[in-house]
């Protein structure tokens, strides 16, 4: 079994330092400082054994899918298209994109969270933009410090870098259904998970009361299921009123949450530096370890 894998950072010290020699927690600045210091990679691992086939460095690898053969990758404000043997085809560039999280491909779309800009940005097969959505004026438009955010969504951010608390939402995840015209993210800040339609832009809170959830993706069974980060469980719910938990005790922020088969699934446990194989009772069946120095962002079976 194949699985890809991405870390948002390679030098976790040294991000860490930058954080606290400066002001970056709480004022937007050039993104360059940071790109500098954070590192980041992707990767391809055999599970089975444990061996690592395939390596690249991604500054600020994030979200990620396949698209045919190729590997659509988010690098910091940009996006990096790699054939299967891990070579640049292209990178892609959006005036939105700002701490670009995760990213789909459904129906000859590509759907991408802009967090820095708290924005979804969802493009064509060849890149052209198709729909854009900002939180910030769409209900959402007070910051962690209570003021309220403004965005000019004409000028070009993917030189800037937002710090967090300056996000009013924090939008982390998207699943893209072009049939029903709607997208479906978590919202970090809030605790929620969001309907939005993609004809009138007005949300629909479909759950909430989670704290800081991402990952949110559909099972082989139909259901919804995302990490409910902060409270270190998965969720699964058919129909946003009744919900099922795999709590998972001995894990330290729950990134990601990856489905391997009907009764297995592959949990991102970032601040104990592993992955973990689980099954639906959270038992944990196989580890893989990695350094202290990386924070895992999402895998994928390939």
């Amino acid at each position: 079994m194949k699985l890809a894998v991405s870390f948002s950072t390679t030098r976790f010290s040294d991000l860490r330092l930058s954080w606290k020699s400066s002001s970056s927690k709480t004022t937007a600045h050039s993104s360059a400082e940071f790109e500098t210091v954070s590192g980041g990679i992707f990767l391809v691992i055999d599970w089975d054994t444990g061996v690592c086939e395939k390596i690249i460095q991604v500054n600020q690898a994030t979200g990620f899918c396949k698209i045919g053969k190729d590997y659509l990758v988010a690098s910091g404000n940009k996006l990096i298209l790699l054939d299967c043997d891990f070579c640049v085809k292209k990178k892609i560039h959006h005036r939105l994109f700002n701490n670009i999280h995760s990213i789909i491909y459904k129906n000859e779309n590509i759907g991408v969270t802009s967090s820095g800009t708290d924005s979804i940005v969802v493009l064509d097969k060849n890149y052209n933009e198709q729909y854009t959505w900002c939180a910030v004026y769409n209900g959402y438009d007070k910051n962690q410090f209570g003021k309220t955010r403004e965005i000019d969504l004409g000028l070009d951010h993917s030189l800037i870098f937002y710090p967090t608390k300056l996000h009013t939402t924090h939008i982390n995840s998207i699943w893209l259904d072009i049939a029903k015209n709607s997208f479906y993210s978590t919202l970090f800040w809030q605790g929620e998970v969001i309907e939005v339609s993609i004809k009138t832009g007005s949300t629909r809170v479909l759950g909430k009361n989670f704290r800081f959830p991402h990952s949110l993706k559909r099972t082989s069974d139909d259901r919804w299921m995302f990490s409910d980060t902060g409270n270190n469980r998965i969720v699964f719910t058919k129909d946003w009123r009744n919900y099922h938990y795999t709590c998972l005790e001995d894990v330290s922020w729950l990134q990601d949450t990856t489905q391997i088969s009907s009764d297995r699934f592959i949990v991102s446990d970032a601040n104990n530096n592993r992955l973990l194989e689980i099954d639906v009772d959270g038992h944990v069946i196989k580890e893989w370890k990695f350094s202290p120095q990386w924070k895992v962002y999402q895998t994928c079976l390939i």
